[in-house]
């Protein structure tokens, strides 16, 4: 029978039997990798979920209530098993629980792109929360853009503001060990003391009171940094300190999904273990779904399709 993940009490998880009964319109998909978010996730294993906000933080196809026990998680990669002709075979990203086998609706996943490692392809909800931050930001041709913390998210938002022509990016993080990522990302590294000052566009993506602190030194735009944080507060209310872990909606758009897997990475530079899984914010993988992920080095060719 298959199983499933479920956070039973704060620190304590436990594997479940869980029945898999395929609907006429939904497929059977057999998960090969899985991420376990170091923010979100994190937040229920904890118990840390604010009353408040038990309706907003949960997600799709999520078992059990707040605060416990709950099957949470957001992250799957796996193959399709059973379903209509033409997907049988195909791998897909889902927005699902950690369980091992699953069915779920023909449009509630997203086909990977031709060519994306599955494992590398985990990484699309937090793409996804990326280019929403991107999108946000609306960064410019020549702007001076810093991203404070170096963890996936603020990884891949300091990527995608890379590619905007004439973009200076910083990425600043304490960790100094973080400007080899940066390096590899193709900008800028900084530790917060030496971060530029009077920037066009800043990114706060640490999760920590301080970084936000940081994140409006540098703006030199005091208003634009007052109007993007009262806007993702507005969005996304979250504890002091835990504002970006609560940044992915786990009722994402699907496009959105679609369009984050599409945002490949050259095979050429694919270095394993740069962001490794002891690292502040990154990310772990659960058995053959997942635990003991050393998260891919992300520079890259955008492409896409």
């Amino acid at each position: 029978m298959p199983k499933a993940l479920w956070y039973v009490e704060p620190g304590m998880a436990e594997l479940r039997d869980e029945r898999v009964a395929p609907g006429p319109d939904e497929a059977c998909v057999r998960a090969h990798f899985g991420a376990i978010s170091r923010g979100t996730e994190a937040l229920v294993f904890a118990g840390r979920v604010p009353p408040t906000e038990y309706v907003r933080m949960r997600g799709p196809h999520m078992g059990g209530v707040f605060p416990f026990p709950v099957k949470y998680g957001y992250a799957i990669v796996g193959k399709v098993e059973t379903g209509p002709p033409h997907l049988h075979g195909r791998l897909v990203f889902a927005l699902h629980p950690h369980q091992d086998v699953f069915a779920v609706p023909t449009d509630a996943f997203a086909p990977l792109p031709d060519g994306l490692p599955p494992q590398r392809a985990v990484l699309a909800a937090n793409m996804e929360t990326a280019l929403n931050a991107v999108w946000d930001g609306a960064p410019g041709p020549a702007d001076r853009i810093a991203v404070i913390g170096a963890g996936v998210v603020g990884a891949l938002v300091a990527f995608l503001c890379a590619q905007v022509p004439g973009a200076e990016v910083t990425l600043v993080d304490i960790d100094p060990t973080r400007a080899t990522l940066a390096r590899a990302l193709g900008v800028a590294f900084a530790p917060p003391a030496g971060a530029p000052k009077d920037c066009d566009l800043v990114f706060h993506a640490s999760g920590a009171a301080s970084g936000l602190a940081t994140a409006l030194e540098l703006a030199g735009d005091r208003e634009t940094g007052e109007r993007y944080r009262n806007e993702r507060r507005r969005r996304h209310q979250a504890p002091a300190g835990q504002s970006t872990q609560l940044l992915f909606d786990p009722g994402a758009d699907r496009a959105h999904v679609g369009f984050a897997l599409g945002l490949r990475f050259d095979d050429a530079h694919d270095f394993a273990h740069v962001l490794d899984r002891g690292g502040p914010g990154g990310g772990d993988r659960l058995g053959d779904q997942g635990i003991d992920f050393g998260l891919a080095q992300l520079r890259g060719q955008v492409g896409l399709q």
